[in-house]
């Protein structure tokens, strides 16, 4: 981690980052959080490892979950290797899984996940795109993934 142009923090992760991300604590603390190889999310203070969270396949893909969604801020979306999302709250002590999405048809690995209101009515939508050229949106529905809104394959021409 950098701070005014110093580097103030470092981690060394015993397997292979696949991705980072910074969910915000109190004040100014933020919490790195690393996606690794060893199906483990890795939340840190500074340089050290606060804990391990396990998840049901290598992550490849982590994002910030929207206020708007249901939940507060420190909840994170995941989206896996193996085509599972889950969702969690990351905070000083351990985590908290919320919910999965099973990869039931045999659909890609997650390479895209975001939240965004699509359709305006001021609940944000999950957004999911697959490394197979699957995009797929879900309405959330009391801070659960419900309904499909959409899904489309993506063919290379």
């Amino acid at each position: 981690m950098y701070e005014n142009c110093q580097d103030t923090n470092f981690y060394l992760s015993c397997d292979k980052i696949n991705d980072m991300i910074g969910i915000p604590g109190d004040g100014r603390e933020i919490f790195p959080v690393l996606g690794c190889q060893d199906r483990v999310l890795r939340v840190l203070s500074g340089s050290e490892l606060l804990y391990e969270a396990e998840v049901p396949g290598t992550p490849e893909t982590l994002a910030l979950f929207d206020v708007m969604s249901g939940f507060g801020h420190n909840n994170l979306i995941y989206g896996t290797k193996d085509g599972i999302v889950g969702l969690c709250t990351v905070n000083k002590d351990n985590p908290c899984h919320r919910w999965e999405i099973a990869n039931t048809n045999n659909l890609g690995g997650i390479t895209a996940i975001d939240t965004y209101d699509l359709n305006g009515d001021g609940i944000s939508e999950l957004i999911i795109g697959r490394d197979d050229g699957t995009v797929e949106v879900y309405s959330i529905t009391e801070g659960q993934p419900k309904v499909v809104e959409f899904k489309k394959h993506f063919q290379n021409p």
